[in-house]
C-alpha cells in the first residue's frame, strides 16, 4: 500500500509540475501585409544644426543669433528653431516687440526673465519664446516656432 501510495504522490507532484510551467510557444505575430496603410503618410522631420533651410525669415527673422542649438522642418510650413544668443532677455523681446508693433494678431507675454510671443502673421502660426539661458556662455535661449495656419502639426 505504501509503494501505491509513493506513486499516486508521485504522479501528483509531475502532473503540479508539468501544468505549473510557462508556455514556451511564441504568440502569432501579424505579418507586415496585414498593415493598412492609409496613404496619409507624414513626412519624417528634418533635424539639424543649422537654420531649416526654408524658414521663413520674412515672417520672423531671427535676431542675434549666436549659436543654432536645432532645427526642425517637420513637413509643409512648419519649423522650429533653437538657438542660444550673447544678448540680454530683455534686448531680445525689445527687438521682437518693434517687429511685431504693426501686427495685431501677435500677444506679448511678459514674465521674470522670459518671454513670449504668440499669435498669427501672414499664414503662420507663431510661437516664440526668450528665457535666460542655462548654457554656458550665453545669456538667452529662444525658441521659435511656425506652423501654416493649415498645418496639421500644432
Amino acid at each position: 500500500m505504501k509503494k501505491f501510495n509513493s506513486f499516486i504522490l508521485i504522479i501528483l507532484v509531475l502532473s503540479l509540475i508539468v501544468g505549473c510551467t510557462p508556455q514556451t510557444t511564441k504568440p502569432e505575430k501579424k505579418e507586415d501585409k496585414d498593415i493598412v496603410n492609409s496613404g496619409d503618410s507624414k513626412p519624417e522631420p528634418m533635424l539639424s544644426k543649422t537654420t531649416p533651410e526654408d524658414f521663413p525669415e520674412d515672417i520672423v527673422p531671427l535676431y542675434a543669433v549666436d549659436r543654432v542649438e536645432r532645427g526642425i522642418f517637420a513637413g509643409e510650413n512648419y519649423y522650429q528653431v533653437y538657438y542660444y544668443s550673447n544678448t540680454e532677455p530683455q534686448e531680445l523681446y525689445d527687438h521682437y516687440e518693434l517687429l511685431f508693433s504693426d501686427d495685431d494678431d501677435i500677444n506679448l507675454h511678459e514674465k521674470i526673465n522670459a518671454y513670449e510671443f504668440n499669435g498669427k502673421k501672414n499664414n503662420y502660426n507663431i510661437k516664440l519664446h526668450i528665457i535666460a539661458s542655462n548654457e554656458e556662455n550665453f545669456k538667452s535661449t529662444v525658441i521659435v516656432i511656425l506652423s501654416g495656419v493649415n498645418s496639421d502639426i500644432e
